[in-house]
């Protein structure tokens, strides 16, 4: 039997945390969540390499950005898939967002965020293979 992947949920909106972390147990992945940028390096920090994927907010209260969270993770671990979550413009992933990370705008459908984690964790695995 298969290990669940392990996914980092960065959202400071508690509904939307709690149901972003609500439909990926319901799809087999196993969470932890952060409600801001200093939350998530402490995780990072202790458990960086324990992470399959990492979502994070760009919009976080506090010192850290999402991405700065995003930057800093790919520093503990350079192949972890990162995707980036806005409601404001999403234009700034280009230039700011970390290599090979997508970007869901919000407000995206369960289905859509289900779908970003495979696509990430797919282009992992077709790398790590290739």
């Amino acid at each position: 039997m298969a290990v669940p992947m392990f996914v980092l949920i960065v959202e400071d909106e508690p509904f939307i945390q709690d149901l972003m972390a609500e439909v990926l147990i319901d799809n087999g992945y196993r969470i932890a969540a952060a409600s801001d940028g200093i939350e998530a390096m402490s995780f990072l920090d202790h458990e960086g390499s324990r992470y399959d994927v990492m979502i994070t907010d760009v919009v976080l209260p506090g010192l850290l950005s999402g991405w700065e969270v995003a930057a800093r993770a790919r520093w503990i671990n350079p192949t972890l898939p990162i995707i980036h979550m806005t409601g404001g413009e999403p234009g700034a992933w280009n230039a700011r967002g970390v290599p090979g990370s997508v970007m869901l705008a919000k407000p995206f459908t369960l289905t859509q965020l289900v779908q970003a984690v495979v696509q990430v964790t797919k282009v992992l695995s077709l790398s790590l293979y290739c």
